[in-house]
Formats: structure tokens, sequence, C-alpha cells
């Protein structure tokens, strides 16, 4: 497995990259990607798998959208697997892409932090998804946990003592949006050429019952926002994933319609002004929408209750 690489100096953004294979005509130059630590190059853009409306079918429907309007990362998420590896087999097959076109992203789960289960948790997903390799393998989640059975018959989970420095030897995305912009990560990381993956980068719209039950709005009705999507004619969604990319942030939203698909796509093609991302800054945090708050006495949870930016 590719060794970790701290270099002094922030991650290279790359506007266009030449496509090496030229399998394709819309392929002959590659959206603006991030140069990571160890020298490969990031979309910025990726597609999230994540519970596309609970079904294979719209999942699939998503993959085979986002392939044809020229994405180039998808970030696979767990029960996904078969289904986005017997997608790209098929195009591979065809001639339509070749492995050197597609970018693709895993994560351990959560019951494999062990260093023992990391190679078998990976090589299980290289299975399914009928590659050699991938491209990127996080670790999805900070706390691990093992499953038991009780005498009732059902599954409870347990916290396991594995540290995640244990774990990486063996072998992180985070929650990021307008609401819990992790400034201080960010810079951090952009300062030890670590690149950043932003998970619900729209805030999770999905969602929207636990933010109303906080009393806070979903960052696509920000006011400012709205205000923004006016003046640069662009979508409310665009501008959240533009703020991020223009920080240098990779992000995964996912999504079966192919509209939101193509405009997230075009989020890249535009340029918010020194003043507007300034004042996105200044918008006020709300905190963490993912707590895992079933976790919280987890001897690895590292969200702080009171956390706020």
């Amino acid at each position: 497995m590719p060794e970790k690489q701290i270099l002094n100096k922030g991650p290279a953004v790359i506007q266009w990259v030449s496509s090496k294979s030229g399998a394709s005509p819309r392929r002959d130059y590659i959206p603006n990607r991030i140069r990571m630590g160890n020298g490969v190059e990031l979309p910025f853009i990726g597609l999230g798998t994540s519970s596309v409306e609970n079904s294979n079918e719209a999942t699939e429907y998503s993959i085979r959208t986002a392939l044809d309007l020229g994405y180039t990362h998808i970030d696979v998420t767990p029960g996904t697997h078969k289904i986005v590896g017997d997608v790209l087999k098929e195009y591979m097959d065809s001639g339509k892409l070749t492995r050197q076109d597609f970018f693709i992203t895993t994560k351990l789960p959560c019951i494999s932090h062990s260093r023992a289960n990391v190679a078998t948790a990976l090589n299980s997903q290289l299975k399914y998804l009928q590659l050699d390799y991938v491209d990127l393998f996080l670790v999805q989640s900070p706390c691990g946990i093992t499953i038991r059975q009780t005498a009732q018959g059902r599954n409870k989970f347990e916290p396991t003592n594995y540290s995640l420095p244990e774990t990486w030897k063996g072998m992180e995305d985070v929650e990021v949006h307008l609401h819990w912009p992790q400034k201080d990560l960010v810079v951090l990381c952009q300062s030890l050429n670590v690149s950043l993956t932003a998970y619900a980068p729209l805030g999770s719209p999905g969602l929207q019952q636990t933010i109303d039950q906080r009393g806070d709005t979903s960052p696509l009705d920000e006011p400012l926002v709205i205000y923004l999507a006016q003046k640069y004619k662009k979508s409310p969604a665009q501008i959240l994933l533009k703020q991020l990319t223009q920080r240098n942030i990779v992000v995964i939203p996912r999504s079966v319609n192919a509209q939101h698909l193509r405009e997230n796509l075009d989020s890249l093609n535009f340029t918010i002004s020194d003043n507007d991302m300034e004042a996105l800054a200044n918008v006020r945090s709300r905190g963490r929408i993912y707590t895992y708050t079933s976790r919280r006495n987890h001897p690895e949870y590292p969200f702080n209750e009171n956390d706020d930016e």
C-alpha cells in the first residue's frame, strides 16, 4: 500500500489535465483536479453513491448518467461496490473507458479497523468492483466497532480498542459545508499537503428534519447563497460546491437527477470573487449535522458537542 507522504507545501491545483488515453473525445481534457501528497491527481468533483434513494436501479442510473456527463471520480459507499463494478466493467469492455479514465475512492468499514483486517476489507471490495486497485482508500469513521449477537438474536454494536494510528499502519473524508466550514482543519491539512474531501457538501438537504429540529436552515436556503446564485446565474447548489472547490476541497455530492449531476460538474466553470468568498466565509457556523451520538462513549470519538467555528 502507498505510504503517507507529508510535504512542506500545499496541494497543487491543476486547472486542466490532458487525458492520457484519449478513449473518448469528451475526455480530451479533464476538469480541475488537485495533486495529492503522493503526486496522484484527485478530481475536485466526484459522484457519491451513498444510499441513492435506497434503490439499486437509481444508483446504477446515477453512475451511468455521471459517467456519460464526463465525471471521472466515483466515491463508492459500502453496499454499492458490485453495482459500481458492473457498470465500470461494461464501460471498459465496450471501449467507452479505460481504467486510467476514472478515479475510484472506497472506504474502510468501521468493523474492519484492526490492522489485520484492512487488507482483507480492501481485497473484498476489489473483488466486487472487478478492479485490480482503487485510487484512494479512506477510513470511513474514526470509531471502530464490532457486532455481537445478543441472546435475543439482536445485533449489538460495541466499540473496539483499535487506535487510528494502528489502523493507518494497516493501510480520511470529513463533513464540510457552508454551515460547518472546518476552517482550522482545512488550513492544517493544506499546510501538510493533505488533500481534503468533503462529504455532505450541500449540508445534507435530505436530513432537513434534523436541521429543522435544531432551528437551522439548510445552506441551500441561506439568503447570501440565494443572492449569489442570482448574481452569478448559477444554482444555490453550484454556489455551495464552488465555494468548497475554490478552497481546494474535493466534493462528492450525490444525485439521481441528470440536470443536477450536470450542474454539479459545471460548478467548476466559474469563479466566485474574493469579496464574495469572504462573505461566505463569514456566514455563521451552525455545527455538525453528523455527530454519531450513539458512539459518544467510544475511546476514539473525536467530536466535541461544543465544537464551533
